[in-house]
């Protein structure tokens, strides 16, 4: 099956569009773009820590996690 599936995609889209709707709204333009780097900096430091471990499982020889898009 294809990982792309809204299955798997709908709530954190939600969840990441009512988050910019809220900060849109009562933030402005100027918070939304300060909040940009918070956002880049979890989606990066989501796929580091993901790395890590599966690089952990293929020394130990088991799977550990597993990305969305791996």
């Amino acid at each position: 099956s294809c990982p792309f599936t809204p299955e798997w995609l709908w709530c954190p889209l939600f969840v990441v569009w009512v988050a910019k709707a809220t900060i849109l709204r009562y933030g402005g333009i100027r918070l939304y773009r300060r909040g940009i780097p918070l956002a880049v900096g979890l989606i990066l430091g989501d796929f580091t820590v993901g790395i890590f471990w599966i690089l952990l499982g293929l020394i130990t020889g088991q799977q550990m996690y597993s990305i969305l898009f791996l």
